[in-house]
């Protein structure tokens, strides 16, 4: 059987709802011209994962995390990828990509570790993981860093490192980075001075990315511009 034979295989098992041709079938086109099939090997690739196909699911989030159809978009990464990780075997493909230092394995990777989901539970291998993947300019593993520093997760608590690795995290279109230092400013967490402003800030940046959080912050607590001006 040729090669042409096999795809046109896969292809039909694709379309009849078969959802790991799907995956081997988007997977088969964007080798063949990342270019020229990246639209149908998108629309593909996210029919398996919305069809619970776990390689789907996981190769979707690295999609999103590195914007190679869409605007990269680390709060969509995080989703997909935490479905995915319910699988063993890509908890496997996970750590051997680890091991070979790629950045957003090692964040998925850290926060298992976190969790103690599949491996044993490791804060300190969780901080090691996420400030790798961090270093590595990972946006959700910035906010996962800046979380750890502040709460001392396998760490020394270091609120000035907390609040760098937040704010990172925040300008890099990380959802909750953006709703913690709100929160910070609007509350005045860790003796920081309050200042309505700065929280209406960095609750609307929340509030650009999707994340309905900041909408609902500057609603409840009366941030009009009103009041923040």
């Amino acid at each position: 059987m040729t090669q042409d034979q096999d795809l046109t295989d896969v292809r039909e098992r694709a379309q009849n709802g078969d959802a790991p041709a799907m995956y081997e079938f988007a997977m088969a086109l964007y080798e063949e011209d990342p270019r020229g099939n990246l639209e149908e090997s998108a629309y593909w690739l996210m029919r398996s994962a919305k069809a619970g196909y776990p390689f789907g699911q996981y190769m979707v989030g690295k999609w999103y995390a590195r914007g190679v159809y869409t605007r990269a978009n680390p709060n969509e990464a995080s989703r997909w990828i935490s479905r995915a990780t319910h699988s063993p075997e890509v908890v496997e493909l996970v750590k051997e990509e680890a091991a070979a230092g790629d950045g957003d394995a090692l964040c998925t990777l850290g926060t298992l570790h976190f969790n103690g989901e599949y491996v044993v539970q490791n804060r300190e291998k969780a901080f090691e993981c996420y400030k790798r993947s961090a270093e590595q300019e990972v946006p959700r593993a910035m906010y996962n860093l800046a979380r750890n520093y502040e709460c001392g997760y396998g760490c020394e608590v270091d609120l000035v490192l907390a609040y760098y690795w937040y704010d990172r995290g925040a300008h890099r279109g990380v959802s909750l980075a953006a709703e913690r230092l709100g929160a910070w400013y609007l509350f005045g967490h860790h003796d920081f001075e309050i200042d309505y402003r700065k929280a209406h800030l960095y609750f609307r940046m929340a509030a650009a990315f999707g994340e309905p959080g900041g909408l609902r912050y500057m609603q409840v607590h009366g941030l009009t511009p009103e009041r923040v001006n």
